[in-house]
């Protein structure tokens, strides 16, 4: 919960592993005694100065792009209803066409459409005549060869054709696959989310995307933004993030508040500006440092227009990489695991006189 806290912007050096290990050991040690307490104050003292002065004076170049994120605020119970799918779109396409003269690129949410892109021909047509613009959106795709279903983004360009997608590559267990899938098929169980086709499918695409003149981009779905080590891995050489998801499933408690603070700590570790379009909220733009500069509330329908800004240079964790601080942190814990059963031996051993 500090990613709001100049604490959280320590996660630019170390990764939320460190992080989280860092601050958990320096709370034991306040316990310790004068020593221990005193060296815990120092430590949170310098946690703290970094992140205020980190986030001091800074000055943002914004670039010529203006994005918009539409949040159309659909019920979950009333998403999937196939009499409600043509209202759903006309709501999306409402809030997509005002003012859009400025307006470069726009980003409907996670599974924002309920029909399959790739068969529902008519769709890039009312693209090109409605809004006239790149879009990113979320939706199903369905390959009929192979029987397999996916959790996608898909990049449209101005004359509303498929110009790229992504593939969900990190699925939720039981909601959008069931482990053991095959033994469980003969059951009759699939996952929650696969609307009856099947569970949903492990994608294999790159996450990295480019069209037009947008700067290079990397896409997120749902709750892969929770992953920091896979996010660092898939988003090099990417100037900033697209965040599509779908927070319904959560109503009015506080899974959206928590999973955009995820988001918040993956801008944060890897310097870079995130763009998160959400069905019921929480949409917002998320800067370098992890301050929510745009936003649209939880359970309000609507839309907001925001630039670009270039992204941050390379971050202490980003440019080392999350795969080789937690190696070091696993190895670190070994060796003090290792350390403490050499004491406790030494301890129990009798004395050689």
């Amino acid at each position: 919960a500090f990613v709001e806290t100049p604490l959280g912007q320590s996660l630019a050096l170390f990764g939320p592993y460190w992080l989280s290990s860092i601050v958990i050991i320096l709370s034991f040690m306040i316990l310790t005694g004068y020593k221990g307490f005193s060296i815990a104050v120092l430590g949170f003292g310098i946690l703290f100065l970094y992140g205020e002065n980190r986030k001091k004076d800074v000055s943002f170049v914004e670039q010529d792009v203006k994005v918009r994120v539409v949040q159309p605020n659909i019920d979950q119970k009333l998403k999937w209803k196939p009499e409600l799918a043509s209202s759903h779109m006309e709501k999306l396409f409402e809030l997509s066409q005002n003012d859009l003269e400025e307006v470069d690129l726009i980003i409907w949410p996670e599974t924002a459409v309920q029909f399959f892109l790739e068969y529902q021909k008519n769709f890039s047509d009312q693209v090109f005549q409605k809004v006239g613009k790149i879009m990113i959106l979320g939706a199903r795709k369905y390959i009929r060869e192979k029987n397999e279903l996916f959790n996608s983004a898909y990049v449209l360009d101005e004359m509303g054709q498929i110009h790229s997608s992504y593939d969900k590559k990190h699925l939720v267990p039981f909601g959008e696959y069931i482990p053991f899938a095959e033994i469980m098929k003969k059951f009759g169980v699939k996952g929650l989310a696969s609307n009856g086709i099947s569970g949903f499918t492990i994608g294999q695409r790159s996450s990295q995307m480019q069209i037009g003149d947008i700067p290079a981009f990397g896409i997120m779905i749902c709750y892969e933004s929770i992953f920091s080590h896979e996010v660092d891995q898939n988003m090099l050489g990417v100037d900033w993030l697209i965040h599509l998801t779908n927070d319904a499933w959560f109503g009015s408690y506080s899974g959206p508040q928590q999973h955009l603070m995820q988001s918040q700590a993956r801008a944060i570790e890897q310097g870079i500006t995130i763009f998160r379009s959400a069905n019921t909220g929480i949409s917002a733009v998320i800067d370098q440092y992890g301050r929510i500069v745009h936003k649209l509330d939880l359970n309000t329908e609507g839309y907001f227009d925001a630039n670009l800004s270039k992204k941050l240079g390379t971050t202490l964790y980003s440019g080392w990489g999350a795969r080789s601080w937690n190696t070091l942190l696993f190895s670190l814990i070994v060796l003090i695991i290792i350390l403490c059963f050499i004491k406790k031996d030494n301890k129990l051993r009798p004395a050689v006189r």
